[in-house]
Order: structure tokens, then sequence, then C-alpha cells
């Protein structure tokens, strides 16, 4: 999922809540973080790198989904990795614990500030409902991590970049406890379609292994054998 651009500087004051073994983290005089997103933080005193901790737990429902991201800054270029314990190992699973799974284009992104993170709501144009039932005058957004705001730039998730506008998606989504839907498995969720072929970040695993190249006829009828 690639590079991000500017660099990330986080806030030295927090503080740490803890209910039902959920760990919220909230910042003196700033807006809570969205539910399901939790970050702890450290940097270097040096001017020319900076490095912060992230973990993001996506609470799902039942699931609590956690990601370890550490984000490395330097003058030149940011990077954000991530290593996503919410993860699927077969089709099955990823089938029966998505919310929604739709063929969809971007057609408005808007960041949005949370602590001293950037986050970007994307907002989907419904092509089809694979899973899931259309709900008329329901806007159905997504929430990513990266963007720029108020001169603070966060980095995308190397394998989870930001979905671009008008570009048409497979996504396998799960509700959040806010008002818009969460990716699965961080970049599991999500497959371009290019000419008509699905087009994955990260190949090697079980689902990018199924989806990547695969025809979008061939994907609707496969999915029929699991739903």
């Amino acid at each position: 999922m690639h590079h991000g651009r500017g660099s990330y500087v986080p806030s030295r004051r927090s503080a740490c809540a803890i209910s039902g073994g959920v760990f919220n983290w909230t910042f003196a005089g700033q807006k809570r973080l969205p539910e399901g997103i939790s970050i702890i933080m450290a940097y270097s005193k040096s001017f020319k790198k900076k490095t912060s901790f992230i973990i993001i737990p996506c609470l799902l429902i039942a699931v609590v989904a956690l990601a370890a991201i550490k984000i490395t800054s330097t003058q030149q270029e940011p990077l954000a990795s991530a290593n996503w314990v919410d993860h699927y190992e077969n089709m099955q699973s990823i089938y029966d614990k998505a919310d929604l799974i739709v063929i969809a284009s971007v057609i408005k992104s808007i960041p949005e500030q949370r602590a001293n993170m950037i986050f970007t709501k994307q907002y989907l144009d419904i092509k089809k409902y694979i899973k899931g039932e259309e709900k008329k005058g329901t806007d159905i957004s997504i929430l990513q991590t990266g963007g720029i705001l108020n001169g603070i730039t966060t980095a995308e998730i190397a394998e989870a970049p930001l979905l671009e506008l008008n570009k048409e998606y497979v996504l396998f989504l799960r509700k959040s406890n806010e008002d818009h839907y969460l990716v699965m498995g961080g970049f599991q969720g999500i497959g371009e379609i290019n000419h008509g072929k699905i087009e994955v970040n990260v190949k090697t695993d079980e689902i990018g292994k199924v989806l990547n190249d695969m025809k979008i006829d061939s994907f609707e009828d496969m999915s029929l054998q699991y739903l």
C-alpha cells in the first residue's frame, strides 16, 4: 500500500482510559479518536527522524481487530506499515463476517482530524450489492487512516492506501459503532477493479491469492458459493 507525504508529529499530552478490555485514548483539549482507534506514540528529539507507534483496533461489533502500525518519518519521505491482527484465513470467513460486500466507486473524500491524526472519510457510490441491502437515503462511507488537514499530514498505511476518487473497487466491510464502515482485514477487504479484473495490494495472503486477477463476473459467481 505505498508512501504518504509530509511529517507526522504526535502530541506528548495524552490520557488513557480502559473499558471492557479495549484501550481508548483521548487527548487533552482535542477531539476523541474514532471508535476502535487507539494510539501509542513516542518520538525522538532528533530533528531528522521521528518515530511513532500506532495501535489501531478496529472494533467491529463483537470482534476486536488490532493493527500495530509503525510510522517512520524522515525529512524526505514518511512511511507507514502495519501488522494486522484482524486477519482472515480463508474466503468463507471473510464472507461470513462481512456486513456489506459491494462493488463501488468513491464519489467524495473528506479528511477529518481526530486527536492529532488525520483520517479520510470516503463516500461510496454503490454499483452492486453482493452482500447486504440497499438503504435508501443513507450515505455509505468508510473511514481510512491518512490524509492532510489543518497543516497536519498523517501517512497512509502502505498495505491499505486511501481509495481514489472515481475508481471502482470490490469492498468487504464491517459496520462500526459510528456512522461509517471499516475495511475488513486492513488490506484484505479491498480490491481495485481494472479492465474488468480485481487487483489487490497484497497478493501473497490467503484472500489475495484468490481475488487477484479474478474477472469481476467470476467474483460474482464465486460469491454465490459462500453466501
